[in-house]
């Protein structure tokens, strides 16, 4: 019974910590998230040294079990690693709200006609009217001088009847000969019949607010600033809080991602564009030779190549649009596949994170597709455990005393689901795993 209570100690320690620290603190400060994160690091990398030193180096050399234990710690060191990331990228956070209203001061006191031209881009191809039509009127009506704002519907299925609504709505129809590249090669297709000093982007079912140019802008006041990218919202439930039946109290998907791990990615310079909701300087998207089309995420591409040339990317946390989630469970894996694709495809790439000039070593790290990579072998593992056990009997680690299990996976995962319930609040319920990085 003592050996228990000892074993439990380092959890008591974990709950006196988190109620008499982070749980009174804000979490919006970089040195309350850097302490809290260096204090559940040490509590990971307590757990792998007990690991590797009680449950794998014991183990007794030979036989198929002596490999089934290592390829498990091999596994669980590239998750603890994927951890250890995932909490240095979150030991920082930055919120651009006030930056954003001290440059619009200066922005906006200019005269109309110093004013930035702005194209919006909304690249198309099969949606219909009703959703491309709560676009098209949201672009127009953006609070910004109207010759200064030129607005471009990309079709890449050269519809008749969207032509003739694009000439009612006084929005310029554009069309190419063929559908190569995809998105991308729509874009760039854009890119030759506009001149704005600044492209806007906004997928078919994504309405931008009024105010969206007033706020983000001004950041390019800043010359070294590529692209500014917003978070996305949604009309709808997406297939998660729909299958779930809790719509009310299920964040969506996305949010986890968008409102957290954003702005935590910004404030380290490591911050990409996700697309839609977002905008460039026209300059540095010539400085890279168009939007990339050697991979599917042109988003993500797009963002390491003007890094590769010096530009920045910046985060606003801002609801300045909404849209439509995936509807269905089949949309939201096609999503979910072409970001994973993509992420893995420009490991391959010159302007990639291994190969791209102009990268720091930690915006390499960062850039990895580390999730897509290491989060579904291990769930594919923990799956595998038990099946490998039940029918070859073969141990998953050396057995060692239940004292040591309470002593050390415990206060971990108590450590991390304290941290995930301070630092995202709202936005991340560990019931279901799933990842929202791209």
């Amino acid at each position: 019974m003592v050996q228990y209570l000892v074993a439990l100690v380092p959890t008591f320690l974990v709950l006196a910590f988190f109620f008499l620290g982070p749980f009174n603190w804000s979490r919006h400060h970089t040195w309350t998230r850097a302490v809290t994160c260096a204090f559940v690091g040490a509590f990971a990398l307590r757990y792998m040294f007990w690991r590797l030193t009680e449950t794998v180096l014991p183990y007794p050399d030979g036989g198929p079990s002596f490999y089934w234990v290592w390829i498990l710690f091999i596994v669980e060191i590239l998750a603890c690693v994927e951890v250890i990331l995932f909490l240095v990228l979150m030991s920082r956070y930055v919120d651009r709200s006030a930056e954003a209203d001290r440059l619009a001061r200066v922005f906006f006191a200019r005269e109309q006609c110093e004013l930035p031209t702005v194209d919006v881009f909304i690249p198309t191809y099969n949606e219909p009217l009703d959703v491309l039509e709560r676009t098209i009127i949201g672009a127009r009506s953006l609070d910004y001088p109207a010759d200064k704002l030129n607005v471009y519907v990309l079709d890449d299925q050269r519809r008749d009847w969207l032509k003739a609504y694009c000439q009612e709505k006084n929005v310029i129809h554009v069309t190419r000969g063929d559908n190569s590249h995809a998105k991308a090669g729509n874009m760039n297709n854009g890119l030759k019949v506009s001149s704005g000093e600044f492209i806007a982007i906004f997928d078919a079912d994504f309405v931008p607010y009024r105010h969206f140019l007033r706020r983000t802008l001004p950041f390019f006041s800043d010359d070294s600033i590529g692209i500014v990218q917003t978070p996305q919202h949604f009309f709808n439930v997406d297939p998660v809080q729909s299958n779930l039946g809790l719509e009310n109290i299920w964040p969506d998907e996305q949010r986890l991602f968008f409102d957290e791990i954003a702005p935590s990615r910004d404030a380290w310079d490591v911050s990409f564009c996700c697309g839609s909701c977002s905008i460039a300087r026209r300059d540095a998207v010539d400085a890279i030779g168009g939007f990339p089309t050697e991979s599917i995420t042109e988003d993500l591409l797009t963002t390491l190549s003007m890094l590769n040339k010096g530009y920045k990317t910046r985060y606003l946390n801002e609801r300045l649009s909404m849209g439509l989630a995936a509807e269905n469970l089949t949309g939201y894996f096609v999503q979910r596949e072409r970001w994973c694709q993509g992420g893995i495809q420009t490991l391959y790439l010159y302007n990639g994170p291994l190969r791209g000039p102009g990268l720091t070593l930690f915006q390499r790290i960062m850039f990895l597709p580390a999730s897509w990579l290491v989060q579904y072998l291990v769930r594919f593992t923990i799956l595998l455990v038990p099946i490998v056990y039940l029918w070859f009997g073969l141990l998953p680690l050396y057995f060692t005393d239940i004292a040591d299990y309470v002593s050390h996976q415990v206060p971990l995962l108590a450590a991390y689901f304290l941290l995930m319930l301070w630092i995202t609040p709202t936005r991340y319920l560990p019931v279901m795993l799933i990842s929202t990085e791209s």
